[in-house]
């Protein structure tokens, strides 16, 4: 028979788990761990979802790759919400590995460090939307990306 498949996450889950990853801009396991806790903490709270079920890091991970390898349609010409946050979000992860790839100092201040608050928002914020963290001159260059991509596939 083999295990039930898992439910589609909503685009309420999906908005909800990209805040969790800006928050811990995950590299490894005890950072997914992080993110599993926070996102089913954040569900159960918001009632946002299926209350009754709790997301795996496996599930969550997968879920990570599918949105980072998620294609736009042919003739789209804007990206959805939630591809325009997952670009922005690869792109802090990116910088987070280049960090830890430099030996960043035992101090490292995380996600905070990648950026300054005039870009994404000040800390002080009460849980911050990703609406929030996006900043305007990634979303620019991601604009420009699609724009090489539609030009070239023509």
């Amino acid at each position: 028979m083999g295990r039930p498949k898992a439910e589609p996450y909503t685009d309420q889950e999906q908005l909800v788990f990209l805040a969790v990853m800006k928050k811990f801009l995950p590299l490894g396991t005890g950072q997914w761990q992080k993110v599993e806790k926070e996102y089913n903490e954040t569900i159960q709270k918001k009632k946002t979802g299926k209350t009754d079920r709790n997301r795996t890091v496996s599930s969550l991970e997968s879920l990570w790759k599918k949105l980072s390898k998620a294609r736009r349609p042919a003739g789209s010409k804007t990206p959805n919400k939630i591809e325009s946050k997952v670009r922005v979000l690869r792109e802090m992860i990116n910088q987070k590995e280049a960090w830890k790839m430099l030996d960043q100092p035992p101090d490292f201040a995380g996600p905070d460090a990648l950026s300054t608050d005039d870009e994404f928002g000040s800390e002080n914020e009460e849980e911050e939307s990703v609406e929030e963290v996006i900043p305007s001159q990634t979303e620019k260059r991601a604009r420009d990306d699609d724009d090489k991509e539609a030009s070239s596939s023509v």
